[in-house]
């Protein structure tokens, strides 16, 4: 049943790509944009138990209305070759891979605590997660990409984990898909064979790029790559994608659409998690001096619209926030606490002594960063990324050495940028780390390993789509492009574990295993299975453990649609 969501969503993409004659690899990602907002307008009402229903309907109807259109339109050919392109048949290839590594259960911590939760509660709710009955832990969350996951997994009448983690996947290749679009920019240099053979290749390596890059910097938390639904990794494609569709489109081609595609990019990323907004305002750092540095006396025609285009965004987060006061939520987190004062109590040595040991653990932590995985560990320091970040950009200007000086400034500045954006990033991760979260998981450096990879990963993911779109550029370097896909690969390679990637598609169900004893969810798996047909919505249960908090959030999550307790006893 899963292929007809994907249906509809493909078929949302097409129409857009077919009403703005863009390439359709930049139109999938504004398809989960618009389904995913309005999913949560329907959640406010109540239509909300039939919103998948009311979507559908919307996207057939906008479709008869495009066929329309472009049936009398002078350039369909035109049109219709958008959809013709590497995209359609890279998508479809993540596609299959995608339904291949989903099959499993939730097995994280965070993924009982809220993520996978929260979708499960709606399932059987029927509304958001912020009411009193609802199981979920973190109600202050925002519901986007939980929605998005609803979309597919109430194409089942029962309640399934791996429908979840496939929607999540999914996004994660929709926030991907314009590194394919690099693909139609030097198809008329083609001849005989290469017309058809390298597109074909070139869709292979980029379907192999799009695959490896989830397990960039993956920290123990996490799980595995394709397999574990916590909200980082959107959150840093996201962060890429803001910043490839400002870096990566020419001047002549941000009309209306791309204004519009930038406005839902970042309403949706206001409504995955509250820290998608510090992400977006992270990019805006980056567009606004550029715009700055290297338009000319049109300026304001510049940044009127990216101004014009934040509007919406904030129009969503307010109404988030004042249905949050509206149902008398109290926020998870005081960040109250991070202050000026508390900034000069903290360098003046006035704080508490284990403040100054998260510090310490924190830097140390920083100099060495370890992506974990079950056969082993590599290790990759922060002066490793900076040379890196710096190694790009010098590549893309020797790529366009001698042809246009105005690009080597604006790599420089990006480059120089990039290094002051992490250093503030990790401040604010650490000041977190003081001042929001507890003093035992401060001092442990329970989340910072997670939180401080979004910002590298996303920057890292942004450099891969740069440096490819530089290499397919009209005014790219045909000698020196087989050095910049090595490149490439070569840090992919050397940044994920190939072994794990190819357990996760070739030896499925032992990977699936292995997850499950690593995290000890496996002595929970069956509980479900037991006790879905005796418990309904009105039912109460009260969970007693014996120190187990990663089994209480486990059992809440299994027993609804009945009611558990909060606290742990």
């Amino acid at each position: 049943m899963i292929w007809i969501g994907i249906l509809f969503v493909f078929l949302l993409a097409a129409d857009f790509s077919l009403l703005s004659k863009r390439d359709i690899s930049f139109t999938l990602p504004v398809s989960d944009f618009s389904l995913s907002i309005f999913a949560y307008i329907l959640a406010w009402t109540d239509l909300f138990p039939y919103f998948k229903d009311i979507i559908n309907i919307m996207i057939l109807l906008f479709s008869l209305c495009t066929a329309a259109f472009v049936w009398k339109s002078k350039d369909r050919k035109q049109r219709i070759k958008t959809l013709l392109s590497p995209a359609s048949a890279g998508y479809l290839i993540l596609f299959l891979i995608a339904l291949r590594v989903s099959k499993a259960d939730f097995c994280q911590w965070d993924e009982f605590s809220h993520w996978g939760t929260a979708v499960k509660d709606m399932f059987y709710s029927k509304r958001l997660g912020i009411f009193p009955e609802s199981v979920s832990a973190y109600k202050t969350y925002p519901p986007g990409a939980a929605l998005w996951e609803l979309y597919f997994a109430s194409y089942f009448k029962e309640w399934h984990d791996w429908p979840v983690i496939f929607a999540y996947n999914l996004l994660l290749i929709q926030w991907m898909m314009p590194i394919f679009g690099c693909l139609n920019h030097r198809e008329k240099d083609r001849k005989g064979w290469l017309k058809l053979g390298m597109p074909c290749i070139l869709t292979i390596i980029f379907v192999l790029i799009v695959y490896l890059i989830p397990y960039l910097y993956y920290s123990p938390f996490e799980g595995i790559a394709w397999r574990c639904i916590y909200i980082d990794r959107v959150l840093a494609l996201g962060f890429a994608w803001m910043l490839f569709m400002h870096f990566g489109t020419a001047p002549e081609h941000k009309d209306r659409f791309y204004y519009l595609s930038f406005s839902l990019g970042a309403c949706f990323q206001c409504l995955l998690k509250g820290t998608g907004v510090f992400f977006i305002l992270m990019a805006l750092m980056l567009i606004i001096p550029d715009i700055l540095l290297t338009v000319g006396k049109g300026k304001r025609k510049v940044l009127i619209p990216y101004g014009i285009a934040c509007i919406l965004p904030f129009l969503v987060l307010l109404s988030w926030y004042t249905g949050l006061h509206i149902m008398n939520v109290s926020p998870m987190w005081d960040v109250n606490a991070i202050s000026i004062r508390s900034i000069i109590k903290l360098v003046t040595g006035q704080e508490e002594p284990w403040r100054y040991e998260t510090i310490r653990n924190y830097l140390t932590f920083l100099s060495r960063i370890t992506l974990q995985f079950y056969h082993g560990s590599i290790i990759l320091t922060v002066p490793a990324y900076h040379c890196f970040w710096a190694a790009a950009f010098a590549l893309v200007s020797f790529l366009n050495a001698g042809r246009n000086r105005d690009l080597d400034k604006r790599n420089l500045f990006l480059a120089l940028a990039v290094i002051f954006e992490f250093i503030i990033y990790e401040a604010a991760v650490l000041l977190t780390e003081l001042y929001v979260l507890s003093q035992s998981e401060a001092v442990r450096i329970s989340s910072g390993q997670r939180y401080s990879a979004d910002f590298i990963l996303g920057i890292s993911c942004f450099i891969i789509f740069y440096i490819i779109r530089s290499l397919f550029s009209s005014s790219g370097s045909n000698r020196y492009s087989p050095f910049g896909f090595f490149l490439v690969l070569m840090f992919l390679c050397h940044s994920v574990s190939l072994e794990k990637a190819w357990l996760n598609i070739t030896d499925h169900e032992q990977d699936v295993l292995d997850s499950y004893n690593y995290t000890q969810f496996s002595r929970y798996a069956s509980v479900e299975v037991k006790l879905k047909n005796y418990l309904d919505g009105v039912d109460r249960c009260y969970i007693l453990s014996d120190n187990d908090a990663y089994g209480h959030f486990v059992l809440r999550k299994q027993l609804i649609p009945a009611r558990t307790n909060s606290e742990i006893f």
